[in-house]
């Protein structure tokens, strides 16, 4: 069975990204993890965040810092969008609907097509893992069986 939930991020939560995320830029720009908001994925397992760097979850093309705590595990689940990362710390394992896995790690690129089903998680003990992703389109997921069982809260 598949569940599906469109999230729509509401300014409010978009506003604590930064306001390079909010306005078009006229001039050259920077970001880093390590400075950067943080908050958390709505829907998405408690110590999964984000920190949008360019763009408009809600509304098309974006780009996020994505930040797995160690020993959080996202389930299966897909989006409307084609995925694209590079990894920036820490070793992320990317689970395939076939079975099949493959590992972020940083400096390496990932490619996730669109409707793609894949799961994701952090080794525990580990410090948090994060990964730069780009979507083409809005943010939406559709979980892929159970969605997660302790979620961060939908505004």
């Amino acid at each position: 069975m598949r569940n599906t939930c469109l999230f729509v991020l509401v300014v409010g939560l978009l506003l604590p990204v930064g306001g390079a995320a909010q306005e078009a830029i006229q001039s050259a720009m920077s970001a880093a993890p390590a400075t950067a908001s943080y908050v958390p994925v709505p829907g998405f397992p408690v110590g999964t965040d984000m920190s949008v760097v360019y763009g408009d979850p809600a509304s098309g093309a974006f780009e996020m810092y994505f930040r797995l705590q160690p020993g959080v595990r996202v389930p299966m689940h897909f989006h409307t969008s084609a995925e694209r990362a590079v990894g920036v710390q820490g070793v992320i394992t990317m689970e395939y609907e076939d079975e099949s896995t493959m590992t972020i790690s940083p400096g390496t690129y990932m490619f996730i097509p669109w409707k793609m089903p894949h799961a994701a998680s952090c080794p525990s003990g580990a410090s948090p893992c994060i990964a730069y992703f780009y979507f083409d389109k809005a943010f939406d997921v559709t979980w892929v069986g159970d969605p997660p069982a302790d979620p961060n809260p939908i505004p």
